[in-house]
């Protein structure tokens, strides 16, 4: 069974190239956390997410606002 595995979803603020995206676009990974939110978090309890950015205080955010919904969630700068 798939959901007995733990998978690792890595995830990233600023996409498309773009440096210190503002969070408020739909074209960066806090769309993925505004999504998340509207999930329920059992049906990816067997999910790890993993932020990572070199926008740090977006990154905080993401994680602080996974973790407050009940995902596993962790941050890990990029380099670690």
């Amino acid at each position: 069974n798939y959901r007995e595995r733990l998978r690792d979803v890595s995830l990233d603020h600023d996409l498309g190239g773009t440096t210190y995206q503002h969070s408020g676009s739909e074209e960066c990974g806090m769309e993925i956390v505004r999504w998340l939110e509207h999930q329920n978090p059992k049906d990816y309890e067997h999910v790890k997410f993993i932020v990572h950015s070199w926008n740090l205080p977006a990154s905080v955010k993401m994680v602080e606002r996974l973790r407050h919904k009940g995902y596993r969630c962790y941050q890990q700068p990029f380099g670690m």
